[in-house]
C-alpha cells in the first residue's frame, strides 16, 4: 500500500509535461528579427508613401509637412536614429508629402528598399545546409 503525501503530489503536479513545454504561440525571436531587418525599411517607406497619398491636392500643401514630418519622426524614433538625423528625415518626408504630383510615385518605398539593399547582410551560420549533405549516422557519399 502506497501513501501519497501532499509534498509528493505537489512535486508531481509542478513537473507535469505541459508546464515544462515552452509556449507554442510565441514565434521565434530570430524570425521576427530577420523579418524586421528585411522588410522594416520598405514598410517605413510604404507608410510615408501612404501619408503622401492621403495628403493629396490642396490638403497636402497645408498639412503635408506636419503629417509627413511627424510620421518620419515617429519612424526614426523606432529605429533609434540620432536626433539630428531624425529632424533631417522629418524635413525630407514633410517636403515629400507637401510637393504636389508625388502622390503616385513611390519614392519613399524605393528609398527604403535601396537602403535595405545597401546594408551588409548579417553573418549567420546556416547549419541546415551542412546537415543535409549526408544522411544521419552514415558517412558522406564519395
Amino acid at each position: 500500500m502506497t501513501v501519497h503525501t501532499p509534498q509528493t503530489e505537489e512535486h508531481s503536479e509542478s513537473a507535469s509535461p505541459s508546464s515544462m513545454e515552452p509556449s507554442s504561440s510565441a514565434p521565434p525571436s530570430g524570425l521576427w528579427r530577420r523579418l524586421e531587418s528585411a522588410f522594416g525599411p520598405i514598410l517605413a517607406g510604404i507608410l510615408i508613401d501612404v501619408m503622401d497619398l492621403s495628403t493629396f491636392g490642396p490638403l497636402g500643401v497645408f498639412s503635408g509637412m506636419l503629417l509627413g514630418g511627424g510620421l518620419a519622426l515617429w519612424i526614426c524614433s523606432i529605429y533609434c536614429i540620432p536626433k539630428k538625423q531624425r529632424w533631417i528625415w522629418a524635413l525630407l518626408a514633410g517636403a515629400y508629402c507637401t510637393i504636389p504630383m508625388t502622390e503616385f510615385i513611390p519614392i519613399a518605398t524605393l528609398a527604403g528598399a535601396y537602403m535595405r539593399f545597401l546594408k551588409p547582410p548579417a553573418e549567420e551560420k546556416n547549419d541546415e545546409c551542412a546537415e543535409d549533405t549526408h544522411l544521419p549516422n552514415h558517412p558522406p557519399l564519395n
